[in-house]
C-alpha cells in the first residue's frame, strides 16, 4: 500500500495510516464486557416466633384464724417473722404437712399453719364474654331482603346454650326464626369472668335474611 504525504498534512495522518496497517480492524482488541448487574437482595421472611403462653394463676390461701404468726420455719417453735390478719389471701409458694409457706406484701415470705387457713382456686382475672366457634352461616339470596331476626340466647357459665327466645323477626317467616335460632344454638363461648368465677349471660344473635 503506498501512501502519499500531500503538502502540509500534518504527520498524524500518516501515524493513523500506519495504525491502519499495523492493526488491522478484525485484531484490533474488542472492548471489555459491561460487568454484569448486581444481584438483588435476598428477600428473608421474618421467623414468628409463638408467643409464650400465660404464665399459671397462683394458687391463694386464704386467712381464717384472727391474727395468725408468720414463721421462718414449719415450725411451732421456729422464730415469727410476722403476722397476717383473718380475710388476706396470699400467695400459696409451698406446702407441707399441716403447713403452708405464703407470699407476704413486700416480697418476704413465711411459713402459717394450715389450721389457720384455707387453699383456694386461682382467682380467673374479669374478662368480657367471647365467641369459641361460630358455625358457617347458609346464605340463601333468592329472597335477599327479607328483614332481620334476632334470638336471644341464654348461655350457661361453661360456654353452652341453655334457651333461646326470638325477640324480633323482620322476616315474617317462622322458618327463618327457627333456622337463626339453630345457628345460634351451635355457637360455642367462653362465658365472662366476674370476681373470679365464670359467670352465665345473656347473649343477643342478630342474623339478615
Amino acid at each position: 500500500m503506498t501512501v502519499i504525504l500531500g503538502r502540509g498534512r500534518p504527520l498524524l495522518l500518516l501515524l493513523a495510516a500506519l495504525g491502519g496497517l499495523l492493526f488491522p480492524a478484525g485484531c484490533r482488541s474488542a472492548a471489555p464486557p459491561p460487568p454484569p448487574p448486581p444481584a438483588p437482595p435476598e428477600v428473608v421472611e421474618p421467623v414468628r416466633v409463638p408467643e409464650p403462653p400465660p404464665p399459671p394463676l397462683p394458687t391463694l390461701v386464704r386467712v381464717t384464724g384472727s391474727t395468725v404468726n408468720v414463721r421462718s420455719e414449719s415450725s411451732a417453735g421456729a422464730a415469727i417473722v410476722g403476722k397476717v390478719k383473718k380475710g388476706e389471701k396470699l400467695a400459696l409458694l409451698e406446702e407441707r404437712p399441716e403447713w403452708y409457706r405464703v407470699g407476704l406484701p413486700g416480697g418476704n415470705d413465711g411459713w402459717i399453719s394450715a389450721r389457720y387457713a384455707r387453699k383456694e382456686e386461682p382467682c380467673l382475672p374479669d374478662a368480657a364474654p367471647q365467641i369459641l366457634d361460630a358455625p358457617p352461616l347458609s346464605i340463601d339470596t333468592t329472597g335477599a331482603g327479607r328483614g332481620r331476626v334476632v334470638i336471644q340466647a341464654h348461655v350457661a357459665a361453661d360456654g353452652t346454650v341453655v334457651s333461646t327466645k326470638v325477640i324480633e323477626n323482620g322476616t315474617g317467616d317462622a322458618a327463618l326464626a327457627e333456622r337463626a335460632t339453630a345457628e345460634v344454638k351451635r355457637i360455642r363461648f367462653v362465658a365472662p369472668v366476674r370476681n373470679c368465677r365464670k359467670v352465665a349471660f345473656l347473649y343477643n344473635y342478630s342474623r339478615s335474611f
